[in-house]
């Protein structure tokens, strides 16, 4: 036998896999999503590949748990045998069962194997699901169940209020104590739809995401902390356009809270929850809120990042800010890349030039950022220069800004400069650090900025101790011509500026990227 022969005869890499890996693979394969589940059946074949596959997958109950609903009526008693006691997995569009299944089919296998139910996500307009659910009143309970999603796609119900879910669904208040014992988790996902806030749904739910829930149902700002309260070992929370209807509230501690996302219209509302909530340092959080008109919005923006950013910023090193269709700033930390903070203001309120500046300085006169030494920034189609041969209304708001940049984020080594930051932008960057160096290729004259230290004497600007520049995709184009300047710098120019900048001042690490 020759060697080719011996290598074509060995067993393949995934044969020589123990079977509890394999298994786990195979478990991997099945699809969790209502969509695949309707469409993808591959998963099935599994058995069929060899007498190896075969008997492994016979042997993981977890593999049979997935009820594939999508299939032939005759195949689900086969999976709920299989499965032997393993939690069932129910995903389901609701009108899609009632036309292969029936409705009374599927009710019945949900009222059967209750006992059994680990996840239950059910999918469908509102009268489907309000007919669905009205029949299985007497389900339950459901002790074993992790994970509950239900998403109404009739959104507020073409304006006549949301939809209430049933009070008791699975006589969850039977089980709920036997669950705290236990300490099993549960995630409770709720799209267009809602349990009676009082409901024992929303006791010691350990992952909690309410979206678009209609306007007539939403909870007070004193009932939703309550709600969190009941929920000593909350993990995420995500609100979605799901604003509370007052302001006033309690504090709330949430010291296993790993990630929080609060989304809506309003910003005040938006300030009032951060205020009262107390989040450990390490969460993930991110906000993203609309302020819709222009008045008072330093005030309330200040309000917002204090409240943002109540727990220091000292774990991280990076900010980056972002001025596109909106402003965000965004914390991480380098060491810790999963530990981020993320707030944005949507709106038309921050597309004009100076809400943008505004919005920026106030963040950065807010928040303590001595320890950020990398920083990013994005966008500022609209934003001139501080500094040009004319002058220009809007300059003055710009060169404020760069100022507190400069003041505030004085120990950054590291500048990232992305995509839309115009050229402009790039040119007064070289500006500034030629003037360091004694040379300048612009005749500011009496609009130039001020770029002496405090002694009156040495030369500054706002990153004396820049190390790294890094440019990301950038639209270097052309500058437009002003009458001061016949000729516009080209990009040829400004890219023979950064290399002489960066020989000039010796600097070792200068990334162009893409």
């Amino acid at each position: 036998m020759s060697t080719g022969d011996a290598q074509d005869d060995s067993p393949s890499p995934i044969a020589r896999l123990p079977p509890e890996i394999l298994a786990d693979i195979f478990v991997r394969c099945v699809p969790v999503s209502i969509g695949r589940l309707q469409t993808d059946h591959s998963w099935l074949n599994i058995p069929k590949v060899c007498v190896l596959w075969r008997n492994v997958a016979l042997t993981c109950p977890e593999l049979w748990s997935t009820l594939p609903l999508g299939s032939l009526h005759t195949v689900i008693p086969v999976f709920l045998k299989r499965s032997k006691m393993a939690p069932l997995v129910i995903r389901a569009d609701v009108r899609k069962v009632d036309r292969t299944f029936g409705m009374v089919y599927f009710q019945g296998l949900i009222k059967d194997n209750a006992e059994r139910l680990g996840i239950l996500e059910l999918r469908s307009a509102q009268r489907h699901l309000t007919d669905f659910l009205s029949c299985l009143g007497s389900a339950g309970p459901a002790p074993r169940l992790q994970c509950l999603k239900i998403v109404n796609t009739t959104a507020n119900n073409n304006g006549e209020g949301g939809m209430w879910l049933p009070h008791d669904f699975l006589l969850w208040s039977a089980v709920v104590d036997t669950r705290i014992q236990t300490r099993t988790e549960l995630r409770l996902h709720l799209e267009c739809c809602a349990f009676p806030w009082h409901s024992a749904w929303y006791s010691h739910v350990t992952h909690l995401h309410l979206e678009n829930i209609s306007a007539l149902q939403r909870p007070m700002m004193e009932m939703l902390l309550t709600i969190l309260l009941g929920s000593p070992t909350l993990q995420t929370f995500a609100l979605i356009h799901c604003s509370p209807t007052t302001f006033d509230g309690f504090p709330v501690d949430l010291p296993h809270l790993s990630a929080l996302t609060v989304r809506g219209n309003s910003a005040a509302t938006c300030a009032h929850l951060l205020r009262y909530l107390i989040i450990p340092p390490s969460a993930t959080i991110n906000i993203s809120c609309n302020i819709k008109t222009l008045q008072d919005s330093d005030t309330l923006i200040v309000s917002l990042l204090s409240d943002f950013s109540r727990a220091s910023p000292a774990p991280y090193d990076t900010v980056r800010i972002i001025h596109k269709d909106g402003f965000a700033y965004s914390l991480f930390d380098s060491v810790r890349p999963w530990w981020f903070r993320r707030f944005r203001i949507e709106g038309k309120s921050c597309q004009p030039y100076d809400a943008l500046c505004d919005a920026t300085r106030v963040l950065v006169d807010t928040l303590d950022f001595a320890g950020i030494t990398t920083l990013h920034l994005h966008g500022m189609q609209g934003a001139l220069p501080p500094a040009q041969p004319q002058p220009d209304w809007r300059r003055p708001i710009t060169a404020r800004m760069w100022v507190a940049l400069g003041r505030r984020l004085n120990s950054v080594r590291t500048l990232h400069l992305h995509k839309t930051v115009p050229a402009e932008w790039l040119d007064f960057l070289l500006t500034q650090a030629m003037f360091v160096l004694g040379v300048t290729h612009w005749n500011y004259g009496p609009y130039e900025l001020a770029v002496r230290a405090p002694d009156g004497i040495s030369l500054t600007h706002a990153w004396a101790g820049l190390q790294r520049l890094c440019l990301h995709s950038l639209d270097l184009g052309e500058i437009s011509p002003s009458p001061l300047e016949p000729l516009p710098v080209t990009r040829a120019d400004l890219l023979r500026a950064l290399l002489w900048a960066r020989r000039e001042g010796g600097g070792e690490d200068l990334a162009t990227r893409d």
